[in-house]
Protein backbone atom coordinates (compact mmCIF):
# COMPACT_ATOMS: atom_id res chain seq x y z
CA UNK A 1 0.00 0.00 0.00
CA UNK A 2 2.88 2.80 0.48
CA UNK A 3 4.39 2.13 -2.85
CA UNK A 4 0.70 2.91 -4.13
CA UNK A 5 -0.44 5.55 -1.89
CA UNK A 6 1.36 9.07 -1.11
CA UNK A 7 -1.54 9.34 2.07
CA UNK A 8 -4.45 7.64 3.55
CA UNK A 9 -7.44 8.17 5.97
CA UNK A 10 -9.69 5.57 7.35
CA UNK A 11 -12.36 5.84 9.97
CA UNK A 12 -13.53 2.58 11.25
CA UNK A 13 -16.06 1.14 14.35
CA UNK A 14 -16.50 -2.68 15.70
CA UNK A 15 -19.01 -3.19 18.43
CA UNK A 16 -17.79 -6.25 20.24
CA UNK A 17 -19.05 -8.12 22.79
CA UNK A 18 -21.30 -4.61 23.50
CA UNK A 19 -18.23 -2.49 23.43
CA UNK A 20 -17.86 0.28 20.79
CA UNK A 21 -14.30 1.10 19.41
CA UNK A 22 -14.85 4.28 16.91
CA UNK A 23 -11.00 4.80 15.39
CA UNK A 24 -9.57 7.14 13.03
CA UNK A 25 -5.80 6.44 11.35
CA UNK A 26 -3.95 7.83 8.55
CA UNK A 27 -0.54 7.59 7.00
CA UNK A 28 1.47 10.48 5.19
CA UNK A 29 4.86 8.83 3.36
CA UNK A 30 7.24 11.82 3.75
CA UNK A 31 10.05 10.61 1.28
CA UNK A 32 10.71 7.10 -0.88
CA UNK A 33 14.32 6.37 -1.17
CA UNK A 34 15.18 3.32 -3.64
CA UNK A 35 15.32 1.17 -0.56
CA UNK A 36 13.37 2.70 2.23
CA UNK A 37 10.13 4.51 2.86
CA UNK A 38 9.45 6.55 5.82
CA UNK A 39 6.18 7.26 7.16
CA UNK A 40 4.40 9.18 9.75
CA UNK A 41 0.82 7.21 10.77
CA UNK A 42 -1.16 8.58 13.39
CA UNK A 43 -4.27 6.21 15.35
CA UNK A 44 -6.35 7.41 17.42
CA UNK A 45 -9.73 6.10 19.76
CA UNK A 46 -11.66 8.06 22.08
CA UNK A 47 -9.08 7.98 24.75
CA UNK A 48 -5.91 7.84 23.25
CA UNK A 49 -3.78 9.44 19.91
CA UNK A 50 -0.40 8.33 18.60
CA UNK A 51 1.78 9.15 16.06
CA UNK A 52 4.00 6.92 14.94
CA UNK A 53 7.21 7.85 12.53
CA UNK A 54 8.75 4.61 10.67
CA UNK A 55 11.15 3.35 8.28
CA UNK A 56 10.30 1.01 6.12
CA UNK A 57 11.97 -0.95 3.66
CA UNK A 58 9.99 -1.58 0.24
CA UNK A 59 10.02 -5.11 0.69
CA UNK A 60 7.97 -4.82 3.90
CA UNK A 61 10.99 -4.96 6.40
CA UNK A 62 10.56 -2.09 9.62
CA UNK A 63 14.19 -0.63 10.03
CA UNK A 64 13.10 1.47 12.93
CA UNK A 65 10.36 3.44 14.39
CA UNK A 66 9.64 6.57 16.22
CA UNK A 67 6.99 7.02 18.80
CA UNK A 68 6.88 9.67 21.76
CA UNK A 69 10.67 10.32 21.39
CA UNK A 70 11.81 6.75 21.64
CA UNK A 71 13.22 4.70 18.85
CA UNK A 72 12.66 1.21 17.94
CA UNK A 73 13.97 -1.21 15.59
CA UNK A 74 13.41 -4.98 15.06
CA UNK A 75 10.36 -7.05 16.97
CA UNK A 76 9.81 -4.35 19.54
CA UNK A 77 9.42 -1.91 15.97
CA UNK A 78 7.50 -4.09 13.89
CA UNK A 79 5.09 -4.61 17.02
CA UNK A 80 4.24 -0.99 16.70
CA UNK A 81 3.23 -0.88 13.16
CA UNK A 82 1.05 -3.66 13.42
CA UNK A 83 -0.76 -1.37 15.62
CA UNK A 84 -0.75 2.14 14.00
CA UNK A 85 -1.75 0.45 10.62
CA UNK A 86 -4.40 -1.92 11.98
CA UNK A 87 -7.16 0.02 9.74
CA UNK A 88 -5.34 -0.75 7.04
CA UNK A 89 -4.28 -3.89 7.01
CA UNK A 90 -8.43 -4.51 7.08
CA UNK A 91 -8.82 -2.65 3.99
CA UNK A 92 -6.16 -4.42 1.99
CA UNK A 93 -7.20 -8.25 3.39
CA UNK A 94 -10.71 -7.13 1.79
CA UNK A 95 -9.50 -5.48 -1.46
CA UNK A 96 -7.01 -8.49 -1.87
CA UNK A 97 -10.28 -10.87 -1.15
CA UNK A 98 -12.51 -9.22 -3.87
CA UNK A 99 -12.36 -12.16 -6.05
CA UNK A 100 -13.86 -14.34 -3.20
CA UNK A 101 -16.57 -11.98 -3.24
CA UNK A 102 -17.26 -12.15 -6.86
CA UNK A 103 -16.90 -15.68 -7.20
CA UNK A 104 -19.01 -16.91 -3.67
CA UNK A 105 -22.64 -16.30 -5.44
CA UNK A 106 -24.13 -18.78 -3.22
CA UNK A 107 -23.53 -15.75 -0.27
CA UNK A 108 -22.99 -12.26 -2.40
CA UNK A 109 -24.13 -10.93 -5.45
CA UNK A 110 -22.94 -8.07 -7.49
CA UNK A 111 -25.75 -4.84 -7.14
CA UNK A 112 -23.42 -2.90 -9.80
CA UNK A 113 -21.05 -0.08 -9.87
CA UNK A 114 -20.78 3.78 -9.22
CA UNK A 115 -18.82 6.47 -8.64
CA UNK A 116 -17.56 7.38 -4.77
CA UNK A 117 -15.87 10.35 -3.93
CA UNK A 118 -13.21 10.86 -1.91
CA UNK A 119 -12.06 14.18 -1.23
CA UNK A 120 -11.22 15.68 -5.25
CA UNK A 121 -11.26 11.83 -6.10
CA UNK A 122 -13.56 10.02 -7.76
CA UNK A 123 -13.11 6.20 -8.11
CA UNK A 124 -15.29 3.59 -9.86
CA UNK A 125 -16.64 1.07 -7.61
CA UNK A 126 -18.25 -2.16 -7.58
CA UNK A 127 -20.66 -2.74 -4.93
CA UNK A 128 -21.13 -6.06 -3.19
CA UNK A 129 -24.56 -6.93 -0.91
CA UNK A 130 -24.87 -9.99 0.58
CA UNK A 131 -28.01 -13.03 -1.18
CA UNK A 132 -30.18 -12.50 2.07
CA UNK A 133 -30.71 -10.42 4.81
CA UNK A 134 -29.50 -13.00 7.14
CA UNK A 135 -27.14 -14.43 4.74
CA UNK A 136 -25.17 -17.42 6.61
CA UNK A 137 -21.62 -17.84 5.51
CA UNK A 138 -19.37 -20.38 5.89
CA UNK A 139 -15.33 -19.94 5.64
CA UNK A 140 -12.78 -22.76 7.33
CA UNK A 141 -15.30 -24.08 9.18
CA UNK A 142 -16.65 -20.97 10.73
CA UNK A 143 -20.09 -19.68 10.07
CA UNK A 144 -21.02 -16.58 10.29
CA UNK A 145 -24.31 -15.12 9.73
CA UNK A 146 -24.74 -11.34 8.33
CA UNK A 147 -27.80 -9.30 8.83
CA UNK A 148 -25.83 -6.27 7.56
CA UNK A 149 -23.32 -6.68 4.25
CA UNK A 150 -22.29 -3.87 2.17
CA UNK A 151 -18.90 -3.81 0.17
CA UNK A 152 -17.48 -1.19 -2.13
CA UNK A 153 -14.22 -1.92 -4.00
CA UNK A 154 -12.23 -0.09 -6.45
CA UNK A 155 -8.77 0.90 -8.39
CA UNK A 156 -8.35 3.92 -8.52
CA UNK A 157 -6.71 5.64 -12.02
CA UNK A 158 -3.37 5.32 -11.89
CA UNK A 159 -2.67 2.45 -9.54
CA UNK A 160 -3.37 -1.28 -9.76
CA UNK A 161 -4.04 -1.28 -5.81
CA UNK A 162 -7.29 -1.93 -4.79
CA UNK A 163 -8.76 0.11 -2.16
CA UNK A 164 -12.28 -0.69 0.18
CA UNK A 165 -14.07 2.43 0.36
CA UNK A 166 -16.88 1.37 2.43
CA UNK A 167 -17.56 -1.83 4.08
CA UNK A 168 -19.95 -2.40 6.49
CA UNK A 169 -20.89 -5.66 8.09
CA UNK A 170 -23.03 -6.54 11.26
CA UNK A 171 -24.31 -10.15 12.58
CA UNK A 172 -23.34 -12.93 14.82
CA UNK A 173 -20.08 -15.76 14.44
CA UNK A 174 -20.67 -19.34 16.15
CA UNK A 175 -17.23 -19.64 18.30
CA UNK A 176 -17.43 -23.14 19.49
CA UNK A 177 -21.24 -23.50 19.66
CA UNK A 178 -21.78 -19.85 21.55
CA UNK A 179 -23.07 -16.98 18.92
CA UNK A 180 -20.99 -13.78 19.16
CA UNK A 181 -22.46 -10.59 18.30
CA UNK A 182 -20.13 -8.27 15.64
CA UNK A 183 -20.54 -4.86 13.93
CA UNK A 184 -17.60 -3.42 11.63
CA UNK A 185 -17.65 -0.44 9.61
CA UNK A 186 -14.57 0.97 7.20
CA UNK A 187 -14.97 3.84 5.90
CA UNK A 188 -11.73 5.44 3.18
CA UNK A 189 -12.24 9.37 4.14
CA UNK A 190 -8.80 10.52 2.12
CA UNK A 191 -6.18 9.30 -0.01
CA UNK A 192 -3.28 10.29 -2.53
CA UNK A 193 -1.62 8.57 -4.80
CA UNK A 194 2.25 8.06 -4.88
Amino acid sequence: MLTAYNSQSVTFSDITGGKTNNITSSFNVVYRSSSTIKVTSTFASTNTSETITAWILKNGTTLAVSVAGQNFTGTAASSFIIGAFSGFYEEIAVGGQQSFYSSASQYFHSTGTSTATIGTNKVTVTNYAANSPNEAVTVCGTTSTYTTFSLSIGTPSGTTFPLVTNLQLAGTTDVNGTPTSFAYTLQVTAFTLA
